[in-house]
């Protein structure tokens, strides 16, 4: 009789750990995502990628960066699927098992922010902003 509870236990484990495992595609909205790839499809290997929900438009934003400079080079709006917020609920999930008590959730981390990239005292020419 144990075995098959810990069949059950297994399968349903599996299960869980199966619909935790949505990728970018699956938070973009099915009518943009012929135009999500097209954008995606722009990314050099030298860009960093910032993807976020912004809760207040109910939008799914993209930022492409120079990872070589920390510049912002572009950005581009989405439509959210239903599995979007499960997606960026993933993704936080993810970052606290790897970053345990160093982690800072992403809607703290935005709040915080004043810049337009990676770096928000740096401006595009190179100065310190005060």
């Amino acid at each position: 009789m144990r075995l098959p509870l810990t069949l059950l236990t297994m399968t349903a484990s599996l299960c869980f750990v199966a619909a935790l495992d949505l990728k970018d595609r699956d938070a973009i909205h099915g009518d943009d995502l012929t135009r999500y790839d097209a954008h995606m499809n722009t990314v050099q290997g030298r860009h960093v990628i910032d993807m976020y929900m912004e809760d207040d438009n109910n939008i799914i934003k993209v930022d492409l960066y120079d990872g070589t400079t920390d510049t912002f080079e572009e950005t581009a709006s989405f439509k959210p699927s239903t599995q979007a917020p499960a997606y960026f609920a993933q993704l936080e999930q993810r970052a606290q098992e790897l970053l345990g008590s160093d982690y800072v959730p992403q809607s703290t981390k935005r709040s915080i922010c004043s810049g337009g990239g990676p770096n928000p005292k740096k401006r595009d020419d190179g100065v310190a902003a005060a």
